[in-house]
């Protein structure tokens, strides 16, 4: 979902929101206890938020954030503790790895 307004005095507001369900995971029942993952991604909320100020045609600036409920995964390497060992698999991240970022910046139009 994705809710986004604009004022007649040139502040623009982005708010998005995006569940992400469960995935099925490949299996690694044949991996050590320690290195095994369930079957299925458990579902989170994914929201992201922006606001904007123009200053005339060309000029803007901005400040915004995402991933504003700092969902990560814990541990998203498998057997990341032995990273040339046969169990290491970097390739089941299924969410993300950073938490909150904020950001800001100037914008700048080209005609």
């Amino acid at each position: 979902m994705n809710l986004a307004y604009k004022t007649k005095s040139n502040w623009a507001f982005d708010y998005t929101v995006q569940r992400i369900g469960k995935q099925r995971l490949p299996n690694t029942t044949s991996n050590p206890v320690e290195y095994q993952l369930s079957s299925f991604s458990d579902p989170y909320i994914m929201m992201n938020a922006q606001v904007t100020k123009d200053f005339g045609t060309r000029w803007s600036a901005y400040v915004g954030v995402e991933n504003i409920n700092d969902f990560r995964l814990n541990n998203p390497i498998v057997a990341a503790n032995d990273p040339f060992g046969i169990y290491f698999d970097s390739s089941m991240v299924w969410g993300p790895v950073f938490g909150r970022m904020w950001y800001a910046g100037f914008r700048y139009r080209i005609k």
